[in-house]
């Protein structure tokens, strides 16, 4: 279905200050929410559970970004209703497992003085089953934590036992949590605030929910959904679906559950036929899952499409939500360019780059400032007089506050946008905009040079060739426009001499940016490169030779190159796969690589072995060769029979799965673009477009058409005539519409006197002589019948001598004078006597002479 009339726009909503001020409590709480948990699970001797906080903490902040667009989103709603609209809101979750825990196990009928708080409950249920209040017994599982603990009192036998400080931590932070101001339930304040389950249509997963007691009431109850008296709750979704589409109620809110098979669009064929306006509360984390659910509100056999309003808040985190979404749809659109972008509509630019190699780069720029800021901060005052240090700048100071807050070690931009939420409000919006400024001067500059790529990922390899012809899948009978299929066999691999000419270019090229370390390092002084002491030396290595500090499976040691760029992030290169597209920061290089300088034998050595194994047909490493089948040309027609012989193949992994576009380049330097399908499918999908042309084929050749109906000159001439009018009606020159005959003149000689005289006296009785009346046969000529009064005398004219008879004036009384037609008069006989009838009832009843003269 085109999105062909839907109205989309962003809907950016600013937090209020009361709001802010909740937000910024809660970031305070969790930041020392994190150190607590650090400093329980040391005195506990436990092992870390860093992520588990880090994954409840997205939660958290995003039901605070979702309860946030609460009050605006009532409003709109609340306006659109009032403008004859009806208003589908979208979400994601519901929060039923936050209910379900605070109000127990009571089925229903439970009085409670407020809306349940989706955030209060998933921090109180962390740090009630998270935050240990046990520590272990043996001395030798505490590691660090061994040299400040008393093992004078520990029981002999090796176990747990309570911790009276950790026990006072954990109910400290619980009282904390529930003093908190936090918002109430996204989903069930909706529903309250719109009315209440009598007006709100909710088609959600959930089986029961928080709602007012009574209208007037200030409490509030748990009740389940079950209330027309049926037990599933597809049922219920069903019922509340027909409420809807009657008009009953005018709003409906969807969960993710029913965004599926479910349409509530302005069908004609139902009774609510108002224009939807569907309100995106909560992004998807995918972009197949929002268009499914726009899909809801925007489907075949509607009275008028939908307006779409998707709702953010100004929070610099929340683009994490976005941007996933974005990127994906930004991928479809080099399938589609036109049809997707014109679908998600509004300015997405903002977002669509911040998960790319450019938001990388960007990330990369800022860790480094925030690091010099940091370090700057911490030096004494008096040293940095001396060396001629200058203080940061404002916005580089929160900065460093910003990635003490979200402890962040690497450059991955979904962990920074993820952690970026725990920040106070003015921090993060700083960050974000610093983070903004940065992406777009990576990105000016990568347009610059050529190289900026949308939506699009370029497959590099040392060799790229041809295996067989392109195949011919479709051919459009018009435009001759042709999918076609490439089969490409890859060599990814890179040979040590290779890589080692890459590393002394590297080299050559930063010479003079300080010491070499191949120079200055031994292979027993390796991890020296790391020291953060010596940050010359790793600006100066331009290019390093790596080795895993963990073996691979199979106790199989990996190793690779790593060649630096000019914004300091690094491309990895390794014997098997070539160059990769993922870029790592020196950071980290640091954790997972150790270093090896390029003339130690043993470098060669495992480097050959794993480039002359990954070649080998059973090999256990990443293959050196691949077989890539491409389809470009003509993607669209190939597109759904593509996509759906891939869903009904259970054994391909989610890579294949995708239909990525991708470009590559052939040896001979010719481009392909177009989306890489599985191999194992190419046969099954030529045996299926081969059918469907079959069908194509058949069904033309069993349809007949009619013969061509010659044109018709009396039709084309009267097409082509100007239209009759009244003032046009009697002037000279050829008649109109088709009609063979003009007014040259009007012949009063030939007129009967009895018929003037009859004029004059007003007489209507019939005239004897008139001939009777004829019907015209069809197809007789029309110039047979010629009237008396014009073009009598047809022998007048410049080749007789005479000169053609004068017109007679338009108010002349011999126009209406009745006359037997004359022989040969082009006018017949019908028009005649019709014309000559209304002139008698005319005089019969005082009508003036200009009424019949429009009459006639």
């Amino acid at each position: 279905l085109s999105w062909t009339g839907a109205e989309f726009a962003n809907e950016t909503v600013n937090l209020s200050p009361e709001f802010l001020s909740i937000y910024d409590q809660a970031a305070d709480f969790m930041s020392r929410l994190r150190k607590e948990v650090i400093h329980a699970t040391m005195v506990a001797g436990v092992k870390s559970i860093l992520k588990l906080y880090w994954s409840m903490h997205i939660r958290f902040f995003k039901e605070l970004c979702i309860a946030a667009k609460v009050d605006a989103v009532v409003e709109m709603t609340k306006e659109a209703l009032n403008d004859g609209y009806a208003v589908v809101i979208g979400m994601q979750t519901t929060g039923e497992a936050s209910i379900e825990r605070a109000v127990g196990n009571a089925d229903e009928c439970m009085c409670m003085p407020h809306l349940v708080s989706n955030a209060r409950e998933i921090l109180l249920h962390f740090i009630r089953n998270h935050i240990p209040t046990t520590r272990t017994t043996d001395p030798l599982a505490l590691d660090d934590t061994s040299d400040s603990l008393d093992f004078s009192d520990f029981p002999e036998e090796e176990g747990e036992v309570e911790c009276t400080e950790l026990v006072n931590l954990q109910q400290q932070l619980l009282e904390e949590v529930k003093a908190m101001e936090l918002p109430a339930s996204a989903l069930d304040a909706l529903v309250d605030r719109l009315g209440g389950p009598k007006s709100v249509a909710e088609m959600t997963g959930r089986k029961g929910r928080v709602v007012r007691i009574s209208p007037d009431s200030s409490e509030f109850m748990y009740q389940l959904r079950h209330s027309y008296d049926v037990d599933d709750l597809d049922n219920v979704n069903v019922q509340e679906k027909k409420f809807f589409m009657a008009g009953t109620k005018n709003v409906a809110i969807i969960s993710d559950a029913a965004s599926t098979g479910i349409s509530l669009h302005s069908d004609v064929r139902f009774k609510n036929t108002r224009r939807r306006l569907h309100i995106t509360l909560e992004l998807p984390w995918s972009a197949d899952k929002a268009i499914q659910q726009l899909g809801r509100s925007h489907r075949s056999n509607q009275a008028s499409p939908p307006v779409y309003r998707l709702v953010t808040t100004d929070l610099g985190g929340e683009k994490r939500f976005a941007s996933s979404v974005a990127r994906r749809l930004m991928q479809l659109g080099a399938l589609t360019r036109g049809d997707r972008r014109a679908a998600i509509g509004g300015d997405w630019s903002d977002v669509n780059q911040l998960e790319t190699k450019y938001g990388v780069s960007a990330l990369k720029e800022l860790s480094t400032r925030a690091n010099d800021a940091s370090r700057i901060l911490s030096m004494d005052p008096y040293v940095l007089s001396t060396r001629g240090h200058s203080m940061p700048s404002e916005e580089d100071e929160t900065l460093a506050e910003a990635w003490e807050v979200m402890d962040l070690t690497d450059t991955s931009v979904k962990r920074f946008l993820n952690r970026l939420l725990g920040c106070r409000v003015s921090v993060q919006n700083t960050v974000f905009a610093a983070f903004s400024n940065a992406l777009d001067n990576v990105i000016k500059v990568a347009k610059a040079d050529g190289e900026f790529e949308e939506g699009v990922s370029q497959l590099l390899a040392s060799s790229v060739e041809l295996v067989e012809e392109p195949i011919c899948l479709y051919e459009d009978a018009i435009t001759k426009s042709r999918s076609l299929m490439y089969r490409i066999l890859t060599d990814r691999g890179v040979s040590f001499d290779q890589a080692l000419s890459l590393y002394l270019e590297r080299i050559a090229e930063t010479e003079g940016m300080g010491p070499d370390p191949a120079a200055t390092l031994t292979s027993g002084e390796q991890e020296s490169l790391y020291d953060s002491q010596r940050p010359e030396v790793s600006r100066a290595w331009a290019a390093m030779f790596l080795e895993n500090k963990r073996p691979l499976p199979g106790n199989q040691r990996m190793f690779c190159l790593a060649v630096k760029k000019s914004d300091g992030l690094y491309y990895m290169v390794r014997p098997n796969t070539g160059r990769s597209n993922i870029e790592k920061s020196f950071d980290d290089i640091r954790r997972t690589y150790k270093v090896y300088l390029p003339e130690e034998r043993e470098l060669r050595r495992q480097w050959t072995r794993i480039y002359d194994d990954s070649a080998l047909p059973n090999t256990k490493l990443f293959p050196r060769h691949l077989d890539l089948v491409i389809i470009a040309g003509s993607i669209l027609p190939v597109w759904k029979p593509a996509h759906d012989l891939v869903v009904r193949t259970p054994h391909l992994t989610k890579k294949e799965r995708s239909l990525r576009m991708c470009r590559v380049t052939l040896n001979d330097s010719t481009p392909i673009v177009g989306i890489q399908f599985p191999p194992t499918l190419c046969d099954d999908l030529r045996r299926v477009m081969e059918t469907e042309k079959a069908g194509k084929d058949a069904l033309l050749s069993s349809r007949t058409f009619e013969e061509i109906t010659p044109i018709d000159p009396a039709a084309v001439s009267a097409a082509a005539a100007a239209p009759r009018k009244i003032t046009s009606y009697f002037s000279t020159g050829p008649r109109v519409r088709g009609s063979l005959w003009s007014v040259a003149s009007l012949d009063t000689e030939n007129l009967a006197p009895e018929d003037t005289a009859a004029e004059h006296s007003g007489s209507t009785q019939p005239d004897e002589d008139q001939p009777a009346k004829r019907r015209r046969v069809p197809g007789e000529d029309f110039a047979e019948d010629k009237p008396p009064s014009i073009l009598l005398d047809q022998d007048a004219g410049p080749e007789s001598g005479e000169a053609p008879a004068k017109p007679t004036p338009l108010h002349s009384p011999n126009m209406f004078r009745a006359a037997t037609p004359k022989e040969g008069s082009l006018m017949n006989e019908s028009t005649w006597n019709g014309r000559r009838q209304r002139r008698k009832r005319a005089s019969s009843s005082s009508v003036s002479s200009e009424v019949i003269e429009i009459l006639d």
